[in-house]
């Protein structure tokens, strides 16, 4: 009976390999991992990955895939729950902090350049130009000129019913994902007056951009 299974399980493999050469022949290659829970974002340039969770950002050196390592980490006493990267800034939205600000000139020594209570629990950003486009839990979409990263100040408002998901400011047009809300397109040629443009209404959750 032994041998009968042996000799089961094997013709099973082959026909498996044989159907899904894929199986036999990945491109996926495991190189290297460092140990970490509750990521809740991720953002990657260089020799560095920056991830959001609970409590803060942390900041990880990738240069060696085989020996990555935590290189720093930044409490801000709230969830991060994305990040976005310009220049060498680092924006995290965090939670009912709002918007927290980095110099990451030096990736291993990030320095808090400004803060941003919205009264609202922030928990998406996106950045262009003089501007981060942030989408609240409870209002909506928030504009904040970052222009003076240590002073940074909210400039536009638009209430979202039910809420953002994830915001992604393109050129003249702001695309936020609002759940099993669709999604909704938002002018902002005006940073000071945003404005609909457009919807779409979804039977599925969109939580997402790329």
């Amino acid at each position: 009976m032994t041998i009968k299974r042996v000799f089961l399980f094997l013709l099973f493999l082959i026909i498996m390999l044989t159907a899904f050469p894929l199986l036999a022949d990945s491109p996926l290659i495991y190189i290297g991992s460092e140990l970490w829970a509750n990521f809740e974002a991720i953002a990657v340039e260089g020799d560095y990955l920056y991830a959001g969770f609970p409590y803060g950002v942390g900041v990880f050196d990738i240069s060696d895939s085989l020996d990555c390592f935590l290189a720093g980490i930044y409490y801000l006493g709230e969830n991060v729950s994305e990040i976005a990267i310009q220049g060498n800034k680092l924006y995290a939205a965090a939670g009912n902090n709002g918007l927290a600000i980095y110099d990451k000139t030096d990736p291993e020594n990030l320095i808090l350049e400004g803060e941003l209570n919205l009264m609202d629990e922030v928990i998406t950003v996106d950045v262009q130009g003089d501007y981060a486009y942030l989408g609240g839990r409870i209002s909506g979409l928030h504009v904040v000129d970052v222009s003076s990263p240590s002073t940074p100040g909210r400039v536009g408002f638009l209430t979202v019913t039910g809420g953002v998901n994830d915001i992604i400011a393109d050129g003249d047009f702001c695309y936020i994902l609002r759940g099993l809300g669709g999604l909704s397109v938002v002018e902002i040629t005006d940073p000071f007056t945003p404005a609909f443009r457009g919807s779409y209404s979804s039977s599925t959750f969109l939580r997402e951009g790329v």
